[in-house]
């Protein structure tokens, strides 16, 4: 039975990486055409839209998505998930009127004039993030993972050609942003395709205290998961909310360097953490036994961390030129950012697409505690550079330091959890 459910386990994953693959080999092969046609300040602005969905996507839904899998029944998960999509689908609206009333404010703080026409898609695009992400869920409890690898496919197979079709029109940097707008799009509603196939009256019959009922049972997530991913996801933005305001024009080429950097680099991998997370955390549900969990913890964080050694490697191997060579001329320089980054990037790959572990054994005080830290150490860094007079680099690379740091902590505390549920 172990055997069969290791099995089954691999080709799950499989199943998601094709999908991941496909649709990271359509990025980077487009992406040598993008970055011929924007540069690296207009690849800031692309960083800086990222940057708010990162930061607003995953607490528009409440947190109730990283709860779908648990309700015993169907019918319990599908109440959830109605409250979920209930609750994004305001919160998008709220947010498209916030950032096109106070889009010149938004612009200004983060010194960033070119993107203050697009901020009013920030609210949309919102809202089909956290489609996708609890709707990814929802196929996730039911072992069916096709839907989410095809969703991937169809967000790079749209992006990358609005991209460059709107910038060859001259449309610029609005194309970047146009383009990830529209993978969101066909991307969510393709999983609500999906999703109608299978449940064919949808919502039909969900009542008002059906939703409020499973909302009450997983009231955790909102009381200590907001806050917890408000702050974990500023730690993970806030150089790029920081650079341009601190360093000016200097600090947004710095911006559209990074930016590249997490294109070609954290992207990918964070794509092939989420399709072993979404399958890791489903197998997390069948396990009972707390220290069965921690050595399928160590398990994963080993082979996790051979890949994220293996790419450290190969980045720091690679020619000065590299980027220059495949990407521009425009993009001299970013081999210097990406071998900074990619200590990032790679405990980013090894640590955080296993933190799902905490939401399993229900740690939603300590994950709290762990996200604050986060938010701390990171912010403490990138001001104690500025203030000591470092420029837009030696701040990356302190930047990156409290990250390694942070990352560090986490598994310490997670394994002391583990220990404590064994």
């Amino acid at each position: 039975m172990s055997q069969l459910k290791r099995s089954e386990f691999v080709k799950n994953v499989l199943t998601l990486l094709t999908g991941t693959a496909l649709g990271q080999v359509i990025a980077l092969v487009l992406s040598v055409i993008v970055t011929r046609i924007y540069d690296p300040e207009m690849f800031a602005s692309l960083e800086h839209f990222a940057m708010f969905i990162g930061i607003l996507g995953v607490i528009a839904g409440g947190k109730y998505e990283a709860a779908i899998m648990l309700p015993k029944t169907e019918e319990e998960a599908k109440h959830l998930l109605a409250l979920t999509l209930r609750i994004g689908l305001f919160s998008g609206i709220g947010l498209t009127a916030v950032f096109f009333l106070l889009s010149d404010g938004i612009g200004n703080l983060i010194g960033n004039e070119d993107i203050k026409p697009y901020l009013w898609l920030v609210g949309p695009t919102v809202f089909f993030f956290v489609v996708r992400t609890a709707m990814g869920y929802w196929f996730s409890r039911q072992k069916n993972y096709k839907p989410a690898s095809a969703a991937k496919v169809f967000f790079s197979a749209v992006s990358e050609p609005l991209k460059i079709g709107a910038g060859a029109a001259g449309i610029k940097p609005g194309g970047l942003i146009y383009g990830v707008v529209g993978g969101h799009l066909v991307a969510a509603s393709f999983l609500w395709w999906r999703f109608k196939q299978q449940v064919a009256d949808g919502f039909k019959g969900v009542t008002k205290a059906q939703r409020a009922e499973q909302g009450k049972v997983f009231s955790d997530y909102p009381r200590y998961s907001i806050l917890g991913s408000l702050l974990n996801r500023l730690a993970q933005w806030l150089h790029i909310a920081l650079f341009g305001l601190l360093f000016g024009e200097a600090g947004l080429i710095a911006v559209g360097f990074m930016g590249l950097s997490r294109r070609i680099v954290l992207a990918p991998m964070n794509m092939l953490a989420t399709s072993f997370s979404q399958v890791y955390f489903q197998r997390l549900t069948e396990i009972p036994d707390g220290s069965q969990l921690r050595s399928f913890y160590l398990t994963s964080l080993k082979r996790f961390s051979v890949f994220a050694l293996f790419v450290i490697a190969v980045i720091w191997i690679l020619p000065d030129q590299t980027t220059t060579w495949i990407f521009g001329e425009e993009w001299d320089g970013v081999m210097r950012y990406l071998r900074i980054l990619v200590f990032w990037f790679a405990c980013n790959f090894a640590v955080a697409s296993l933190g799902f572990v905490l939401h399993r054994i229900r740690k939603q005080k300590q994950m709290l505690g762990l996200d604050a830290f986060h938010f701390f150490i990171v912010l403490s860094g990138l001001l104690i550079a500025y203030y000591s007079g470092l420029d837009a680099f030696g701040a990356l690379t302190y930047f990156v330091i409290a990250k390694v740091i942070y990352f560090i902590v986490n598994v310490i505390v997670t394994l002391q959890l583990l220990k404590k549920e064994a």
